[in-house]
């Protein structure tokens, strides 16, 4: 779990925490491997974890009712994936899939936000942190509904 450890010191929430707190958070985790296309939660689905991406990566999928499917976002080593159930409790708005072969260590993301809000600074920069990632989805959509179609 000292592998752990240090690998949390260097993401940008748990970094914030303090020594303890990631020793803490390291035991909570349990380590898994997602095959590649492997599904690890459908749209829908209430899945209220937090996740380390080790190794491989993973992409989140929206599905339209005709069908269709469009890839939102992906996901890289060293990234933490929040699962918005983790907030709101309820569903998540896509599915998550691995593109690669992927490790990844897992928490409830009761436990890992329970250690986060008890640190001042690693709640701040859980703020900034979803703050961005809704500002990118912002752009994303805009840059699609006002391009310039051929």
């Amino acid at each position: 779990m000292s592998e752990l450890v240090g690998l949390l010191q260097q993401e940008q929430v748990f970094g914030c925490l303090t020594e303890d707190q990631r020793a803490d958070l390291a035991r909570r985790a349990t380590r898994r491997q997602f095959d590649k296309d492997e599904v690890v939660c459908r749209q829908g689905d209430l899945w209220p974890y937090v996740m380390y991406i080790a190794t491989g990566g993973l992409r989140t999928i929206m599905s339209a009712p005709d069908g269709r499917n469009f890839v939102g976002w992906t996901w890289e080593p060293s990234e933490v994936f929040w699962a918005p159930t983790v907030f709101d409790e309820e569903s998540v708005p896509a599915t998550l899939e691995a593109v690669v072969p992927t490790g990844v260590y897992l928490w409830k993301g009761a436990d890992a936000l329970r250690i986060v809000l008890h640190n001042e600074d690693a709640v701040r920069a859980l703020l900034r942190r979803q703050t961005l990632i809704i500002r990118q989805r912002r752009q994303g959509i805009y840059n699609l509904a006002f391009s310039t179609l051929a």
